[in-house]
């Protein structure tokens, strides 16, 4: 008869942290959108500067530079959403 009380403080335990890990770990859609284009910055400025390094071409380095922008902007953007739906639903099983 003990045991009952016992398994509902662990049942309603495992409720409670599966409903902080959500709420502490809620990312936003305008989290992602900046944390996409600092990293876009960052990595698409080394690209124009090894482009540059290599061919020594400012057109062409500017050139590549915004086609690698835009495509990778989108492609990490789709990457981020999708991770954090599969993350979701990988972690409530686990949480």
């Amino acid at each position: 008869m003990k045991a009952i009380p016992k398994i509902q403080k662990l049942i309603m335990r495992k409720i409670k942290d599966k409903k902080y890990y959500k709420e502490k770990y809620k990312i936003g859609k305008r989290e992602i959108l900046v944390k996409t284009l600092i990293l876009r910055v960052i990595s698409t400025l080394i690209t124009a500067m090894l482009v540059f390094a290599f061919t020594g071409s400012w057109v062409i380095s500017g050139n590549i530079m915004w086609i690698s922008f835009v495509l990778k902007t989108i492609l990490y953007y789709t990457y981020e959403h999708t991770w954090l739906k599969f993350r979701s639903r990988w972690r409530s099983y686990y949480v």
